[in-house]
């Protein structure tokens, strides 16, 4: 039986988690079934990109996600009769009510769910309420991408009948990655530091005081470690964390910049990354320095993060509190494993993430959503 035909849909093109996952998921698929990918609001790098392999690429340009324009709406349905399988990684109601109003067979992914960072206010009780109602009525199939976030929503939904559990697979690497010697010595780093790098959208949940914390620990106990650390990315808790760093008096230390496209260059070039993150859907991060076969460094409580790392079979990757952080981070730079062995466990892990797997998998679920 031949694979279905699938059109995925999310917010935007741009280098977030999630648009990492649908290049990497699009471009696999793209080599033995149609595949089509529609943007709500906005293209971006990776919608480029798609575009120069010569997948169609729409763009609706919606506003938010209840522009509900008629033109709009009847943009996606038009775009979505080509298709046999319409897999949605965004709640966006657009693509919901779309794809019922095309009769297409639905399939939602959960990468994540923002509101369990705060506290519910109607407006968030409201969205729940609604798209639970789709996903028990107009939803053929439910999935998400771990463990951990499987029972969030048993928790969260407890009327979806199935949820199917399916990793993100590895990400694409570049063909060429910038040497590490130019990296590091446009970052200000020497060959003689021990550089740290943690990336990602600077918001509270990805933790990253704990990393300001702790290499304060260092700072105290091994005040000549040489250790360095990178941040790279944008977001609300930038100022704090950069406020932060100059209290503790370690300005020498950290170095903020923005996120990039060439995040693979960095990773390359960086001695050790650390991702303190709780209440992670997945954590592509990590993945993306496993596919470059260097162990990530992140916390207990992590959530899907954690699933990613313990595949690895190495528990001092995994730290309990700041404490044991810096721990942590001080023994990867005095003994640190043997690159070899690094190298064979990320092998290793990386094939229950491959891209053919996990096609194969989604493939399945299309064809189960189909009957």
């Amino acid at each position: 039986m031949s694979a279905p035909s699938v059109c995925h849909c999310l917010i935007s093109g741009g280098i977030g988690g999630i648009e990492r996952l649908v290049h990497s998921l699009s471009v696999e698929q793209y080599r033995h079934q149609t595949v089509g990918v529609l943007f709500g609001m906005t293209g971006g790098v990776f919608a480029d990109d798609l575009r120069r392999q010569n997948i169609d690429v729409r763009v609706l340009g919606l506003k938010n996600g209840f522009d509900l324009h008629p033109l709009k709406l009847s943009r996606a349905i038009d775009f979505f009769k080509s298709y046999e399988i319409v897999h949605i990684h965004s709640i966006n109601y657009v693509f919901l009510i779309a794809g019922l109003l095309s009769r297409k067979r639905m399939v939602f992914t959960f990468h994540g769910l923002t509101s369990l960072r705060r506290t519910l206010n109607w407006r968030d009780r409201i969205n729940r309420a609604s798209l639970s109602f789709s996903l028990r009525n107009f939803v053929q199939k439910t999935t998400t991408v771990s463990r951990y976030m499987e029972d969030v929503l048993r928790k969260t939904f407890p009327g979806i009948p199935r949820i199917d559990v399916v990793y993100n697979c590895s990400p694409n690497i570049p063909e060429f990655i910038s040497p590490r010697s130019i990296v590091r010595r446009q970052t200000g780093v020497t060959e003689a530091d021990f550089l740290v790098l943690c990336y990602g959208r600077l918001v509270h949940n990805k933790r990253v005081d704990m990393i300001v914390r702790a290499i304060s620990i260092l700072d105290k106990t091994h005040k000549d470690s040489g250790v360095k650390c990178l941040v790279i990315g944008e977001g609300p808790e930038r100022t704090a964390l950069e406020k932060m760093v100059a209290t503790m008096g370690l300005k020498d230390v950290f170095r903020f910049q923005p996120f990039t496209d060439r995040i693979f260059d960095y990773i390359n070039a960086a001695d050790l990354c650390v991702f303190p993150s709780q209440w992670e859907a997945f954590g592509i991060c990590a993945m993306e320095s496993i596919a470059l076969g260097k162990v990530p460094l992140v916390l207990e409580d992590g959530g899907g993060i954690v699933e990613i790392v313990s595949k690895l079979g190495m528990p001092e990757a995994i730290a309990s509190d700041v404490s044991g952080l810096a721990d942590a981070i001080e023994r990867f730079r005095t003994t640190p494993p043997a690159a070899e062995d690094q190298r064979v466990r990320c092998q290793k892990a990386l094939e229950e993430f491959s891209p053919e797997r996990i096609v194969a998998r989604y493939n399945r679920i299309y064809v189960d959503a189909s009957v």
